[in-house]
């Protein structure tokens, strides 16, 4: 059975927000928690994430917003899992001037290539 994770970004994904949405009409989906969602740390959020999909097994995918994508690019540079695939939203730019200053280790980006089909949605508008 395919398992639905949703990675949230920095302050966790609010009552109305899409993931939300997602979680609540879908009841196999499930959010990875990390400890401290207004200070993400990348390396601690990948740890998470590795023992939530090691928990989940390899008919994951994972459904990542905003920072959540570039803890996915950290793990799947460093785990030895496999997944199903991966849904990348809104995948900020840590050099920019809207990445928040309270988000630590993001650089460098991880360029590693997938092992898994992926799919990236961006917008022209989103800072």
């Amino acid at each position: 059975m395919i398992q639905v994770l949703t990675l949230p970004g920095i302050g966790n994904s609010g009552a109305l927000h899409w993931q939300t949405l997602w979680e609540n009409n879908n009841p196999g989906f499930q959010r990875v928690n990390q400890r401290d969602w207004d200070h993400p740390n990348c390396d601690e959020w990948a740890q998470g994430l590795e023992a939530a999909v090691v928990y989940s097994g390899h008919e994951t995918i994972l459904v990542a917003h905003s920072l959540a994508c570039l803890v996915l690019a950290r793990w799947a540079a460093g785990t030895r899992f496999s997944i199903r695939g991966a849904l990348l939203v809104a995948v900020p730019d840590p050099s920019g001037t809207q990445f928040p200053a309270e988000a630590l280790g993001f650089m460098p980006i991880s360029k590693h290539t997938f092992d898994f089909p992926s799919l990236v949605v961006e917008s022209g508008n989103d800072p």
